[in-house]
């Protein structure tokens, strides 16, 4: 994975999402101070440690000594402002720069603070903001998290509402797309997701979605519960060895604890930029079998409706996973 790129991401937002669900705790905001000899700095307001997301706050004007000094608001994306009233619209840290030249010498301060979204938490480096597509109509959050953080979606999602008869009649818990920062150039090789019981936290489901290089035109990803090993079913597998799954109509090949490979998807982690229209078909998503445990791709382009793994498969997994729990 290269780390000198942030991870680009747009997920659309309705009852019928979930993000990583692993939970952080954002610190306080971060106070830069530099000693200046003999200068004093002073600000005529004090700012709080944190913000919710869609505040406007007015920027304290400040002074090193008696010398005004100029400022820079840096925002989580890494742009920059010098206006002094803000709408908080990204999520993240945000730091301001003070600076002013006095007998000759630049002097500078910074000051720090966090907005936090209602919704979704980031715990790491980044920032997400809400977005429509200009082409494709579709409205989502996009974030963007350097290498190591993760955003939490907040609200607790009943999957036996999404649940119907089988994968085609039911509903997609997300769908998501990567965005590179350009357009067919790929920032990341994997991201994952993770789903957390509400009400005992040991009980996960997690999925690896990979893309290895020089293989552009497929996502391949596998899936574990409680940190096991990773499945992920394939017709076209070269295991030898075929399962059985429940909604699956014949046998199907498993690849297990695979780093490259795993249910192959028709999406891409290069198509389109930030800028670039979304469209349908580059989306991917998960519908989760709440009868069986089964986990199935929800790609609206070519391998629809793919089954990823079967979480009770005792033969993969050596034990069963007992589903999420109701909290009663």
């Amino acid at each position: 994975m290269r780390h000198n790129k942030k991870n680009l991401w747009w997920i659309s937002v309705g009852a019928s999402v979930l993000l990583a669900v692993t939970g952080g705790v954002i610190g306080s905001a971060a106070y830069n101070h530099i000693e200046v000899e003999a200068t004093t700095f002073t600000s005529n307001a004090t700012l709080e440690t944190e913000y919710s997301v869609g505040e406007e706050i007015t920027i304290p004007s400040a002074k090193f000594g008696d010398t005004q000094a100029s400022f820079k608001v840096i925002m989580p994306d890494g742009s920059c402002t010098d206006s002094e009233r803000l709408t908080l619209n990204k999520t993240g840290s945000y730091t301001i720069e003070y600076y002013a030249t006095v007998d000759g010498t630049v002097l500078k301060e910074s000051r720090s603070f966090l907005v936090l979204g209602g919704l979704f938490s980031l715990d790491g480096v980044g920032y997400s903001e809400y977005i429509t597509d200009q082409v494709s109509g579709i409205s989502g959050v996009y974030f963007s998290l350097n290498n190591g953080a993760s955003i939490t979606y907040n609200d607790v999602v009943d999957l036996t509402e999404l649940w119907k008869t089988n994968a085609s009649s039911s509903t997609s818990l997300f769908k998501l797309v990567h965005m590179p920062s350009a357009n067919g150039e790929s920032d990341i090789s994997q991201f994952e997701v993770k789903l957390t019981d509400a009400y005992d936290a040991t009980q996960t489901v997690t999925l690896r979605y990979k893309q290895p290089t020089g293989n552009t035109s497929y996502t391949y990803v596998d899936a574990t519960f409680n940190d096991g090993r990773y499945c992920g079913f394939n017709a076209a597998g070269t295991s030898d060895k075929e399962y059985a799954v429940d909604g699956y109509n014949g046998t199907i090949k498993a690849f297990l604890d695979h780093k490259t490979y795993g249910t192959t998807l028709r999406a891409s982690f290069t198509n389109g930029g930030k800028d670039a229209p979304i469209g349908a078909s580059k989306c991917t998503g998960l519908k989760y079998d709440t009868v069986n445990n089964v986990l199935w791709a929800a790609n609206e382009d070519r391998f629809y409706n793919n089954v990823i793994a079967d979480l009770e498969n005792t033969e993969i997994y050596g034990s069963k996973f007992s589903g999420f729990t109701s909290g009663l």
